[in-house]
């Protein structure tokens, strides 16, 4: 059995004696669209929200990274070694354009 909650977007195997909970649909088979539309009133907000948080993931990665970077160099600066502004004010540029990306 296939049991799906918050609002269609997650699913989980269980065995066929398995009482549902509040909030969960069970299916025999794995559910088409439809299925699940009907099943969940939300089901295509829902799937429009995760799907934009996961077409943000590589862009958030990358903002990780940079941030990661920034903050070396910010501590490169204070300590008086190597690390310039200009490279300071380049990952502040990079990070600034792709937050801009987000969705």
């Amino acid at each position: 059995m296939y049991c799906y909650s918050n609002d269609g977007t997650s699913m989980r195997t269980v065995p066929d004696n398995y009482t549902t909970q509040t909030g969960e649909v069970l299916f025999t088979d794995i559910p088409q669209s439809s299925d699940l539309s009907s099943s969940f009133p939300n089901y295509t907000v829902s799937l429009a929200s995760v799907n934009k948080e996961r077409s943000n993931a590589p862009i958030l990665a990358q903002i990780t990274l940079l941030e990661a970077q920034q903050a070396r160099a910010v501590r490169e600066v204070l300590c008086g070694m190597t690390a310039s502004q200009t490279y300071l004010t380049t990952l502040n540029t990079q990070i600034t354009a792709l937050r801009g990306q987000l969705q």
